[in-house]
């Protein structure tokens, strides 16, 4: 009986060594009535249930080789640990009590919970598909966060709202008050847009015109009538005032009576001396009234 217990403590004691370097044994047990034998209720971390009840609590239990753990203290075997290859690097080493912690590389993310695959990590502006790819926000969609869906930007609804700030593949939209400024702004073809003249300016080009033409009239009245009454007043030299017919039949009578005519040359200048002779003995011999 001894020598089968020193050979159960020397095994316990190979696996030790063997193993993960943890304490061998069982940790909880409880004494079996009218019997020296006790039953392990719990092994130690790290130890598998190697028999459920015996004599010795320490060789109830046995620790786990290397690249295996056991979660569980009431099981029998032990689980192979993971194995981080590929994308995947070693984030935390395998014990006897807990299976490798993995992690992806950079430019990764993992691909479930238990981090069993990796996938490509999608930066701001895009989102992953179903092939573990990614691509671009579809248009009024945006995503701000690493490896998330894009969402649909923000609607500026409210009546005194307008866009502040235009939405881009990985930025919201920006919602703010409405500003009615006159200022001129560049649009994005950068050409100056002037904002439209206002009521007030409208109303102030209209009296400054109407005034000008107030003035403007009068004035080039003045300069008209003047320059008819100049016209009228200063002739051009060597003009001559025509007379009427009445006046030349009354002024040739009396400028005759009182000159004696010229010789003409011709036949017809005797018979126009006599004439006036018997003109000029006429006004002699007529009596004068008294």
């Amino acid at each position: 009986m001894r020598l089968v217990h020193g050979l159960v403590l020397l095994l316990a004691v190979s696996v030790l060594a063997a193993g993960h370097g943890v304490e061998s044994g069982c940790q909880d047990w409880s004494m079996v009535k009218d019997s020296k034998n006790v039953c392990c209720k719990r092994c130690k971390p790290g130890n598998r249930l190697v028999t459920a009840c015996g004599p010795d609590p320490k060789a109830l239990c046995t620790p786990c080789e290397n690249d295996t753990y056991i979660s569980d203290s009431n099981q029998k075997i032990c689980l192979r640990c993971n194995q981080c290859t590929g994308t995947l690097q070693v984030k935390e080493k395998c014990t006897a009590s807990s299976d490798t912690v993995c992690e992806c590389s950079q430019g990764f993310r993992c691909g479930d919970s238990k981090c069993s695959f990796c996938v490509i990590e999608c930066k701001k502006g895009h989102q992953p598909t179903k092939n573990r790819t990614c691509e671009p926000c579809p248009p009024s969609t945006y995503n701000d966060q690493i490896h998330h869906h894009c969402i649909n930007w923000t609607r500026c609804t409210q009546p005194d709202q307008q866009i502040i700030v235009p939405g881009k593949a990985e930025s919201d939209v920006i919602c703010g008050p409405k500003k009615e400024t006159n200022q001129t702004t560049l649009p994005p073809d950068n050409k100056p847009t002037v904002s439209p003249p206002s009521n007030t300016d409208n109303v102030t080009c209209i009296l400054i015109s109407f005034g000008l033409l107030c003035i403007t009239i009068p004035v080039l009245t003045i300069l008209y009538l003047e320059w008819r009454r100049r016209k009228a007043t200063h002739k051009p030299p060597g003009t001559k005032e025509p007379l009427n017919a009445g006046q030349n039949q009354r002024s040739l009578p009396e400028e005759c009576s009182f000159c004696f005519p010229q010789q003409e040359h011709g036949s017809s200048s005797s018979s126009s001396q006599s004439s006036m002779a018997s003109l000029v003995s006429e006004d002699k011999i007529m009596p004068l009234e008294a």
